[in-house]
Parts: C-alpha cells; structure tokens; sequence
C-alpha cells in the first residue's frame, strides 16, 4: 500500500507537469495499466480519505467507512473513467472497411494518447455508408464503462451521427484486454491499527479460529496465483486464493514463512517463473514434504498434454514451452529429495475461460486431454475437476471455487486426505451444478491417498 501511495504522488506530479508535449515525462516506462491503477486509488483516497484522522470521532469515520462500502463499485468506476480520460485523452474513431453486402461499417477506435485500442463494427445502412466512412473522423464517440468483479470492462461505445445513436461492437476476431483495476476495495484503518476489509470472506475468520500446527522445518509450498493475464481474459480472484493459500500453508500445513514460494502479481510472467523454479527444486530436503498450489489458467495442447499457462504468454506459445507442461512440472517435483508431494490444481484444460470462452482458435470445445504421468507412489493430487469440466470462480466469497472449499476444509481440520477430497468434491459439486450444466464441476483425487495431508 505504501509504494502505491507512493506511485500515486508520482502519478498528481507527473500530470502537472508532463501532460504538456514540451516535457519530457520521466516515467515513460510505466504501464498505462500502473497508471489508471495509481491514479484511480489517488483519486478515491482524496475524495474520501479512507484513514481517520485523530481529529474525527470514531462514528463520524464508520459512517463515512459504511458509505464507501455500501457504494464502492459505483466509486470505483467512477473514479477509473476519470482516470482514463487523463491519462487516454479522447477516444479517436478510425475508418477501416465497409461491407456493402452485410451493411457493416469496420473501423479502429484509438485514444488521442496512452495505448487505448480496439477493433469494432458498427452496422450503418448503406444509404449513409459513404458519409458516414468519409467522415468518422470528425465524431467522438461515447464510452460506457461498467465496473464488476473488481474489473472495468468497456460496456458500450455509442457514436451519434446526424441525431442519431450507432452502438459499435467489439470485433469477433479481437480478443480485447480487459482493464484490471488495482483497487480490491480498500482497506481502511481506524482506532488501534485495526483493520477493516470492505470486501470480507470468511476464510480469514476461519484460519484465526483455527489451531495453529507447529513448523516443520523440511515442508515447502510454491504457490501460483496467476489472475491478470496480457494476452488472454483474466481469471478472477486467483490471485486472492492464492494469498489465502499462502497464509492456510503457514499456521494449518506448518510450512515456514521462509519456505515458501510465492508466484502472484508480477512475478507470474514465463521469464520469473523460469528464473526461480529450479532454484526451489534444489533447495528442497531430504525426506520434506511440498505443496504445491496452482491456480491460473490450465491450456491443452495439441500434443494432447495439459499446460500451465503464464501471465505473458498466449496459449498457443504456452503450449511450445515444455517448462509448463504439468506432466513435466509433476515430474520435476518428483524427482526432488522430498518423500511426499501434495499438489492442489485449481484449473481447468479445457482450453476455456472464466466465461466459456475459448482461449485460442483451433481449440475443440471438449478435449480430450491425455492423462498426466506421475509418480503416484510419492504424489497425491488433488484437482479442480476433470479435463472436460469448468474451473468455476465463488463470486460471493471473492475465491476460486476449488480453493474456497480446500482452505474451508483445511480450517474444519479435515487432514486425512480422502475426509478432505470427500468434503471439497461434495461441496463444490453442489455449488457447480447450481450455475447450470456447463459450469459443471467435479473434483479429482489422483495418486496416493491413504494417510494425512500433512
């Protein structure tokens, strides 16, 4: 929270100063990502001031706590567009094509600065076609955001042309990126260095209520949580169970903080996680027991085996890269000193997204993905579901589904490894097939599964 307070004073300076052409802007190098990020928070923490002051009664600073709460998507949204708009400028409509048999008008919607771009088509009748090409230029067109799930999407873009509304659609052949907002809804201090979550789970209640188990010095968990994806839709609250697991890992595994290895925010892209993998491989001890946690998103390849698939790459380079294959992933975990391995997949490979969407063309709806080789006298792996079933997301609890239900039982002392399989497939069956037939989703348990968990 400190550097990105720190990052959103960088941010008011820098628009003071360098929105004007004639200086240079020092910190060129930032995401126009980091900056809508920066700025959005600087302009939700100024307007409302999150942080009591000394001179302000408690019930003064709840009441404006509970406000904020009760209207953070609202806030929040609002907040973004006014961040877009200083740090894209105006959007900037292009002429591309005209299809005169279909009446579709293809254009480029551009921003006057920053890196805003998308593809569209806007259904214009052949009659005004020719104008309406000619001059496209010449409109500014209206963008309409709506902000869910802790995400800005562009909902709408609506362009007036001689009195009268045109409702532009994103392009079927463009995957367009959403805009991931930083802001998970504030946290908020107040009296004591308490702290209030806006957005509350109860994970974090169970954990606290739970006995802590002491450390053993030889476990190790590596922890994946790859939710902001560059070149594929995003896979929401990964990240969040992913730190979730972390803190399960330390007080109910007994893993030691420095034991464990976490690959959240940036440090999901292929690079990083290729630089410090076999670093973790050859620290692990003889006779230590590892967890490994995945929660991303799970790519078939058309070798027929499931991939892991990093934040910087698309699926289709993913799946040329053996490093993520997981059957070479399990493998690598096995051949460590390590007597026992316990692996948590929350991820599909089905080559679908959070929506059902596909993630790259050429993939078949349903796969057929070859079983994953591994040492199954030393391995248990439990799964979110089969290669044909959904990887769902727990909206009211801001978790994935898989691992919503793993950390519960966890927190419920299920240890023994088929008490807690029984519990996490009954109970996320049960919520799966309440969303409707395609979100389907049975977990598995693969391998070695007499004993404890730990």
């Amino acid at each position: 929270m400190k550097s990105m307070k720190k990052l959103s004073l960088i941010f008011i300076v820098m628009f003071v100063v360098s929105l004007n052409a004639t200086v240079k802007n020092p910190y060129e190098n930032i995401s126009d990502k980091d900056k809508l990020n920066a700025l959005t928070n600087y302009l939700i923490n100024q307007k409302y001031n999150l942080v009591k002051s000394k001179f302000e009664k408690v019930s003064t600073f709840q009441k404006r706590v509970k406000y904020v709460n009760d209207n953070i998507d609202e806030i929040t949204a609002k907040a973004i567009q006014q961040s877009y708009s200083l740090i894209y400028g105006k959007p900037v409509l292009k002429a591309v094509d005209y299809d005169a048999e279909n009446e579709i008008f293809y254009g480029e919607l551009d921003s006057s600065k920053g890196s805003f771009t998308k593809k569209i088509a806007i259904k214009v009748p052949l009659k005004k076609a020719e104008s309406f090409y000619n001059t496209v230029e010449k409109i500014t067109p209206k963008l309409l955001f709506n902000f869910e799930q802790d995400n800005l999407t562009l909902q709408d873009i609506v362009v007036l042309y001689k009195g009268k509304e045109y409702l532009a659609m994103l392009r079927t052949d463009y995957k367009a990126n959403r805009m991931d907002i930083a802001i998970k809804k504030q946290a908020i201090k107040y009296s004591k260095d308490k702290t209030r979550q806006l957005v509350v789970d109860d994970l974090p209640k169970l954990l606290a209520n739970s006995k802590k188990v002491k450390k053993n010095q030889k476990s190790y968990a590596v922890i994946f949580g790859i939710e902001d994806y560059m070149l594929e839709s995003n896979v929401n609250y990964s990240q969040n169970s992913a730190m979730s697991f972390m803190q399960y890992s330390s007080k109910l595994l007994g893993v030691p903080d420095d034991n464990i290895w976490a690959f959240v925010g940036n440090k999901t892209s292929s690079g990083f996680i290729k630089s410090q993998w076999n670093d973790f491989l050859s620290l692990v001890e003889d006779d230590a027991t590892i967890y490994f946690y995945y929660s991303g998103h799970g790519v078939p390849g058309s070798d027929g085996n499931a991939y892991i698939l990093p934040s910087d790459t698309n699926a289709e380079t993913a799946t040329n890269d053996k490093t993520f294959m997981l059957k070479n992933i399990y493998a690598n975990l096995s051949k460590t000193k390590a007597k026992k391995v316990v692996a948590f997949v929350d991820s599909c490979f089905s080559g679908k997204d959070d929506k059902g969407s596909l993630l790259f063309e050429g993939v078949a709806p349903v796969l057929k993905v070859k079983k994953t080789k591994f040492d199954t006298q030393k391995m248990t792996i439990f799964t979110a579901g089969s290669s044909k079933h959904f990887s769902n997301q727990y909206k009211e609890k801001k978790q994935r589904l898989f691992s919503y239900f793993l950390m519960k039982g966890l927190a419920l002392g299920k240890t023994d490894t088929k008490e807690l399989f029984s519990y996490v497939k009954t109970n996320v069956a049960n919520k799966s097939r309440k969303l409707g037939v395609a979100y389907k989703q049975i977990p598995q348990l693969l391998g070695k599964n007499d004993g404890k968990i730990r």
